[in-house]
């Protein structure tokens, strides 16, 4: 059996109990080396049965990245251990832990637990460096105060009197703290309370003790400080019972006369330690504000960006290892989430020409989580003193779905629904999709609610608060079916009234099917739609726009917040092995397609095929031939046969040269006793020369020795004239050897090995919904078989088709115009910023770059000439230097005639259209091949005005 599956053994781990506030070492171990099969993992937390993902792990092109919570530390290598650090162990940090690879059963994981040190109760502690004119007061607590709510006191005391230095009360579940002036809080964890006195003299010199309500008679430890009165530490025990059922009526004013007075006291007798936190603030400020300028560099000049700048579905794989390789297959998605993610993409499709044809500056984002704020602020700001979401009692009510922060609206928040007046489950009974629809609004509305308590909270500390609208998204209802579902559910109505706070029709604020594009044809956004929808924004922001509440700094400072580096999002909650960080800027949007669709993802079944000796796998460009052919290859290498791959052309063939590269590097990997170049052979056979077939049927027999023949054929090109002699060519390879091992590929059904099985691959693979969209308009092409749907979504529809078009204002073709070239290369360098032209990092190199010409092309083509001087270095392909070219790890781009490099890959691809196109069946197949050799960003320079299928961003 040629198909391996999963590893047998356990997973185990282990980590020894610690004292509070000490670092914590996890060891994972794991019964295979996941640095050789490449496998992801993470490591997993468990409290209360809900496990969540501390540290994740995955592979892209064979390099570990991994994503963990500020608090831990890992290793940077993998093999068959992994090695975590918990910093600064606290209560919420203890429970079960449990090492993970992807789709492992789970039979055979083994948790292990983390514990506090037994015996510890709560203590304190004073420590002074000799050096230093401060100390820090130290208070562990057996119990959890963040669970409890408990209040917290630091006193000093002189004889009878005690003076409260530090406290920290409860307001609405979130803890709330005060100092006084030469106090600082240092930390501010579950079990473990941190004070420093700035400076230790004779004022401050003294007896201490750290109070709460349910203190336990407790250790105490004394503290001498040189030239100075003994600093005494300990905990105050034996609070008297206290009377609990105190009238309301007096408690209440008491504690608010007792918060007033705190405030009071801060204000005039705290403001070394207000100013520290002021001070905190704005290097916090001024670091995320620093980030984004450099990620968005027209933020303040009429730009609109949208965060992630494409939409991801939410997808799930399981995986299976073949020879080493991890193969990614997709599973059926939930319904649910295909729904809302089809309704998103809809959405957004339409909602981009807001801005576009109002000329509005604005951030959109989307597929955001509570939790996602500023969880990563990086290990210098873990302690900032920005506001975040609290934790209120209604989890269980979803986050927005878009977020718009607007240059002078402020903030809009907005929320989508699928229901639908469609929906099969009603078999179209009226009253019943009137009450699914009154449903969802209800749920709209919590969330809607909820939204903007929560950012309303986290704008708190900013001078000033910018409004906060509300709006609905029902793209499946029309606004009639909206009204009627009102109309029969009042209740619900004057919700959505409330909600929206305005003195209009609350229907007025909701987009539905009426202002959309029609969902068969999503992209399609016509004028008729693009006036509907500038008419609901404009009934939506009917006010003058808010420029005093919506500063510059109070814009770049949300921007810094939601979009910045210290906010990351992910598509699953909690994330799955396979789950990815969302990119903000189209860069990273091109990288992260480029890899998913580059990855070795294959359908289910099409492993199955591999045990076949024989197969012709059939069908157009970009469905997985090649990979299939590569991966069969490396199974027989991984054997210990010699693979040779027949090249049927007169000429050297780019997706043989290509194939050979790939197969060369997995013999290097699995440590080849010979050398790659015996091992992996191209045979260049000229099919009407009988000697030339004898003399490769002979290498071939050489080669193979007591084994069996294995070859490969990869784009068999659909020629009328060809089909006979390569067919009796594989006729011949099957009468010589019986236990022959032909596997062949083509874009036709021409060619089938005697004996051989014929599979369609019609389901795109690696080319994204919109790249492929731009092949499905090319002319019908003879011999070739059309794309079929694919029954598993894609991981996202793909970057927009980049259109350039040559205006023809200069006497040249376009790809000798000046202008145009200097366009091109400026969209590469500001906006894909490959290989940090631009001047910021960029995950896009050189190499990811792919230059295809209708025309012929040479060093002195303006367009190469003029990419190489922006700093982007481009070398041409041609038969000459075909080898050398494509098996180079050199971070250039390559460029070449359109149907020259047939197999090759790239993330970015410029496509320039000649001045007069070919019309034959060989132009139509090159332009086909060249367009689909895109995996996420095509760029197209095209004589012809372009017609306008969606968002080009």
């Amino acid at each position: 059996m040629f198909v391996t599956g999963l590893s047998e053994g356990s997973i185990t781990c282990s980590v020894p109990p610690v004292e509070l506030d000490h670092d914590a070492v996890l060891n994972c171990s794991f019964p295979e080396n996941l640095n050789t099969t490449k496998r992801d993992f993470s490591v997993y937390h468990y409290r209360d049965d809900t496990g969540d993902a501390v540290v994740d792990c995955w592979w892209l092109k064979g390099a570990m990245t991994c994503s963990a919570r500020p608090e831990i530390r890992y290793e940077s290598t993998v093999g068959h251990t992994f090695t975590i650090t918990l910093q600064n162990i606290s209560s919420s940090q203890t429970g079960r832990y449990a090492c993970q690879i992807a789709n492992y059963d789970q039979n055979l994981i083994q948790s292990c637990e983390l514990t506090i040190l037994s015996g510890l109760e709560n203590t304190c502690s004073v420590t002074q460096e000799r050096s230093e004119p401060s100390a820090t007061l130290t208070c562990y607590f057996k119990e959890d105060i963040s669970k409890t709510h408990l209040n917290f006191t630091l006193y000093k005391h002189s004889g009878a009197h005690k003076q409260s230095v530090a406290g920290c009360w409860w307001e609405q579940e979130q803890r709330q703290c005060r100092v006084a002036n030469g106090y600082q809080l240092t930390s501010n964890q579950s079990q473990v309370i941190k004070i420093t006195i700035l400076e230790v003299t004779k004022e401050t010199a003294g007896n201490y003790s750290c109070w709460h309500p349910a203190s336990p008679p407790v250790h105490q430890e004394t503290f001498g400080p040189e030239d100075l009165d003994v600093l005494m530490i300990g905990l105050i025990v034996g609070l008297v019972a206290i009377a609990i059922l105190i009238l309301v009526a007096i408690v209440l004013p008491l504690k608010y006369k007792r918060r007033r007075k705190l405030k009071t006291k801060d204000n005039t007798n705290n403001d070394e330690s207000q100013s520290m936190v002021v001070k905190d603030k704005k290097v916090n400020e001024e670091f995320l504000v620093k980030s984004v300028r450099e990620m968005f560099p027209n933020m303040l000049d009429d730009a609109c960006y949208f965060v992630p700048p494409i939409y991801f579905n939410k997808v799930r794989y399981k995986t299976q290892t073949v020879a080493d390789q991890i193969v990614y297959i997709p599973e059926p998605s939930d319904p649910t989430d295909v729904e809302h993610d089809k309704a998103m993409r809809q959405f957004l499709n339409c909602f981009y020409y807001i801005p576009k044809t109002k000329d509005e500056e604005m951030f959109v984002l989307t597929q955001f989580n509570y939790e996602d704020y500023l969880n990563n602020p990086g290990a210098d700001f873990s302690e900032h003193c920005l506001p975040v979401p609290k934790q209120k009692k209604d989890k269980n009510i979803r986050c927005f779905d878009i977020l718009i922060i607007h240059r002078y609206y402020g903030l809009v928040v907005g929320v989508l629904k699928t229901v639908s007046e469609y929906d099969a489950q009603t078999n179209g009974d009226e009253l019943q999709i009137e009450h699914l629809i009154a449903n969802d609004v209800s749920a709209a509305i919590q969330q809607l609610n909820k939204a903007s308590g929560i950012l309303h909270h986290l704008m708190k500390d900013l001078k000033g608060t910018p409004p906060v609208r509300r709006f609905l998204i029902l793209p499946n209802i029309t606004l009639s079916t909206l009204q009627r579902a009102l109309r029969s559910h009042k209740k619900v109505y004057q919700n959505l009234h409330k909600c929206f706070a305005t003195v209009d029709s609350p229907v007025r604020q909701c987009l539905c099917a009426d202002h959309l594009s029609d969902p068969k044809t999503p992209s399609n956004v016509d004028d008729r739609c693009v006036s509907k929808l500038t008419d609901w924004w404009d009934t939506l922001n009917p006010t003058i726009a808010d420029i005093s509440a919506m500063t510059d700094d109070i814009y770049e400072s949300l921007i810094a917040r939601f979009c910045g580096p210290a906010t990351t999002s992910c598509l699953d909650k909690p994330r799955r092995p396979e789950s990815f960080i969302l990119p903000k800027t189209l860069d990273e949007a091109v990288s992260l397609t480029g890899d998913l669709f580059e990855r070795l993802t294959l359908y289910p079944d099409m492993t199955d095929l591999l045990t076949k000796p024989r197969i012709l796998l059939a069908g157009p460009p970009g469905t997985g031939k090649t990979r299939m052919l590569a991966l069969v290859g490396k199974m027989w290498l991984h054997e210990g046969h010699v693979v040779h791959i027949i090249n049927t052309s007169k000429e050297q063939s780019a997706a043989s040269v290509q194939l050979k590269r790939l197969l060369q590097k997995a013999a290097t990997a699995q440590g080849s006793a010979s050398s790659s170049e015996d091992t992996v052979v191209i045979l260049n056979c000229n099919i009407q020369d009988k000697g030339n077939i004898s003399d490769v049927i002979n290498i071939m027999k050489n080669n193979a020795g007591k084994k069996f023949v294995c070859a490969l054929a990869d784009d068999l090109i659909p020629d009328d004239h060809k089909t006979a002699q390569i067919n009796e060519f594989f006729q011949n390879l099957h009468r010589k050897f019986q236990n022959l091992h032909l596997w062949t590929a083509s874009c036709s059904t021409n060619y089938i090995p005697m004996g051989g099985d014929l599979h369609d691959l019609r389901a795109p693979l690696s080319c994204p919904p919109t790249v492929l969209e731009k092949v499905l308009k090319q002319e019908t092409i003879s011999g070739g078989m059309p794309y079929s749907e694919s029954k598993y979504v894609s991981p996202t529809d793909g970057v927009p088709v980049k259109v350039f078009a040559h205006k023809g204002l200069q006497r040249k073709e376009q790809h000798n115009c000046d202008s145009c070239c200097e366009e091109i290369v400026r969209f590469l360098a500001e906006s894909l910023r490959i290989s940090a032209v631009g001047g910021q990092p960029s995950p896009l190199q050189s190499r990811d770059l792919l230059v295809l010409f209708e025309d012929e092309v040479t060093e002195s083509t303006p367009l190469i000439r003029t990419l190489v001087q922006s700093g982007i270095p481009v070398e041409v392909v041609s038969n000459e230097n075909l080898e050398d070219k494509l098996k180079t790890e050199n971070n250039v781009a390559i460029a070449a005639k359109a149907g020259f490099l047939c197999g090759i890959k790239r993330k970015v691809v410029v496509y320039v259209e000649g001045e007069e196109r070919r019309l034959d069946n060989c132009g139509r197949w090159n332009r086909l091949r060249g367009i689909t050799s895109c995996t996420s960003q095509l760029i197209v320079l095209s004589s012809k005005t372009p017609h306008r299928v969606g968002p080009a961003l």
